[in-house]
């Protein structure tokens, strides 16, 4: 299979590379760059020694692994030569040789798609704005974009699930990996009614080295982004800032409140330019013109409800479960017993709902461990994540 040749191609090199597309380019393909010898090879700028070694390492031993395992749990594999590869993403800056995929490809290839972001400890007004706006979307055909974290992003998904429309989830672990848990019944949904998406081989953990090249791929796959809610140092806010280099429209919510630190990162780009998002006509006037000239698959939306009824589904309660939190399974003592560790250290001390810097004081340890611990206890199911940051034991 020519696909085992990419996904050892895109082995050769840290994720988000642009050193395979700039070989492509002067080669042709996976193939082709498998077959020329390291001393062969033309003068590409970044090209360094230890790239030519692992280029040099012809055993596919470990991609035809990740191709079998991917049959295995019917994973599809989308390359950078088949013609169903996105256009949008051919000519962004380090774009994935493979795409791991469960769902429907054509999501990829509709008019118009939008990308919706927002931190995970969004506000009660944040859900609701990224709900409501992406089941607006939906309705007229537009495909939202979003990460499958939880709070923002799980609204837009889910605003759009509701809808009847279309949605892409881009993952940033492999898509056998069930993280984070309590988004497992969305995943699913996403996965039989739309798109879901990631770069990484299956059985990649999460990282936060991951969650930074994923968000290319969000603006990437979008025609614009809009940022619902998010304070200086959000993840989002990268995500931004990537659409902007990418040359994609720009939409802000504006803040709620104008003092919230919860907003400082959309008042920023207000400031620089970005378009506001009163309500998603604001978003739909950007796009008219390709809207109607285009085939757009339109859902019924559901009957006997507004849209705000129908997309609105968050609790008065911001730090309360998701809508769609599906029922997992008990917790077992044999993997409380196993802990060792910081993270053994970090559910100890864990009391109740609480957050990150609340345990890092707690257990004097650095907080980016603290971080990674409860990361690790969640892909364990020991743990669930909240809206508003917090986190408790199941």
């Amino acid at each position: 299979m020519k696909q085992v040749y990419w996904i050892w191609l895109s082995q050769c090199f840290h994720t988000g590379s642009n050193l395979p597309a700039e070989l492509c380019k002067a080669l042709g393909g996976a193939e082709e760059i498998f077959r020329t010898e390291p001393g062969n090879f033309p003068p590409i700028q970044g090209l360094r020694k230890d790239h030519l070694e692992a280029l040099g390492n012809k055993d596919l031993s470990a991609a035809q692994r990740v191709w079998e395992q991917c049959r295995a749990l019917k994973i599809g594999v989308l390359t950078w030569e088949d013609p169903r590869y996105p256009q949008r993403l051919r000519h962004i800056y380090g774009p994935p040789m493979v795409l791991y995929y469960l769902g429907d490809l054509s999501l990829l290839h509709q008019p118009v798609s939008i990308g919706m972001v927002g931190s995970r400890s969004s506000s009660l007004y944040g859900m609701n704005a990224a709900s409501v706006l992406s089941y607006q979307l939906a309705l007229q055909g537009i495909v939202v974009v979003s990460g499958c974290a939880v709070g923002g992003d799980s609204r837009a998904h889910d605003g759009a699930l509701r809808a009847g429309g279309m949605t892409i989830g881009v993952e940033a672990c492999g898509l056998d990996v069930n993280y984070p848990a309590d988004n497992t019944k969305l995943r699913r949904a996403i996965a039989r009614k739309g798109l879901l998406l990631s770069e990484l081989e299956p059985g990649q953990r999460p990282s936060s080295k991951y969650f930074s090249v994923r968000n290319r791929l969000i603006s990437g796959l979008s025609d614009g982004v809009v940022v619902v809610e998010a304070p200086q140092r959000s993840g989002c806010l990268l995500t931004a800032r990537l659409a902007v280099e990418q040359s994609r429209d720009l939409f802000c919510v504006p803040p709620r409140d104008i003092f919230s630190r919860q907003c400082s990162g959309v008042v920023e780009f207000l400031r620089d330019g970005a378009k506001p998002v009163f309500g998603v006509e604001d978003i739909l006037n950007e796009y008219r013109e390709r809207l109607e000239g285009a085939d757009l698959r339109i859902p019924t939306p559901p009957a006997g409800k507004t849209p705000v009824q129908a997309a609105s589904s968050v609790s008065e309660n911001p730090n309360s479960s998701q809508s769609f939190q599906e029922d997992l399974p008990p917790v077992s003592k044999e993997a409380v017993t196993s802990l060792s560790g910081i993270p053994q250290k970090v559910y100890q001390a864990l009391c109740g709902t609480m957050q990150a810097n609340e345990l890092a004081e707690l257990t004097q340890e650095d907080a980016g461990k603290v971080i990674a611990a409860l990361t690790e206890l969640e892909l364990d199911g020991l743990v669930r994540q909240l809206g508003g940051g917090r986190y408790e034991k199941r």
